[in-house]
């Protein structure tokens, strides 16, 4: 593990800034299947989203979960998330990096914990270690929700790679954890999860509808019971 990632700030200001991140909102909207994603979260559940943005799939379940927490190092996306749910008084939105949260977190205080397309921001060494960090942090028969990009279909992966590396290293409209995108194949990401001791389903969404990404969708539940 590379240590705690310093909070990014947006480097562009006003007007701008709210166009771009407009822009970045609908473009997601538009490309990652969101409500594929929200559609598996129980209801009534206490969900921490990790790399949450602004929000946009918290959005989908403010309504039927019990707590939400949103953590992201992104200031400008935090300030506009906190806006989006000012009014909402069971939604915590955290300005942190997602180790540094994650090591405060005791076992078990997550029913749902959501990673959507931000485990490839991070360093390949970090990645097994957030995902178990992400595991542990889940109470028994609770879930990991992990929308990713497939590796293993390399065309489909290097134009998801083009189009992270123009959104976030060029025209600067988000940040992650290193602006270098690494792509696990799906067959890893199962068998990563199914190490940790989850029981895994797989969804290939660019497969149900034909789609230029390859989303794949990991569902992890944790035991009732651990395993000894």
């Amino acid at each position: 593990m590379t240590g705690p990632v310093p909070i990014r700030t947006g480097l562009r200001a006003g007007g701008m800034t709210a166009l771009l991140g407009g822009l970045q909102r609908g473009l997601r909207d538009l490309i990652v299947p969101l409500d594929r994603v929200a559609e598996v979260v129980p209801a009534q559940g206490r969900v921490l989203e990790v790399g949450c943005g602004e929000g946009l799939v918290l959005k989908r379940l403010v309504a039927r979960s019990t707590r939400v927490v949103g953590v992201d190092i992104d200031e400008r996306k935090i300030l506009g998330a906190r806006q989006r749910f000012a009014s909402q008084p069971h939604v915590e939105l955290v300005l942190q990096d997602a180790f540094t949260y994650l090591s405060g977190t005791p076992d078990g205080s997550f029913s749902t914990a959501l990673l959507v397309d931000t485990l490839s921001g991070f360093a390949p060494g970090d990645q097994l270690t957030l995902l178990a960090e992400m595991y542990r942090v889940l109470e028994p028969s609770g879930l990991l929700v992990l929308k990713a990009i497939d590796g293993d279909v390399r065309w489909k992966a290097a134009l998801s790679r083009a189009l992270s590396g123009l959104v976030c290293g060029v025209f600067q409209m988000s940040f992650s954890a290193g602006q270098k995108f690494t792509y696990m194949s799906a067959d890893a990401l199962r068998e990563a999860l199914e190490a940790l001791g989850g029981v895994v389903v797989v969804r290939h969404l660019h497969r149900e509808r034909f789609h230029p990404i390859p989303h794949v969708l990991l569902v992890a539940r944790k035991p009732a019971v651990s395993r000894p």
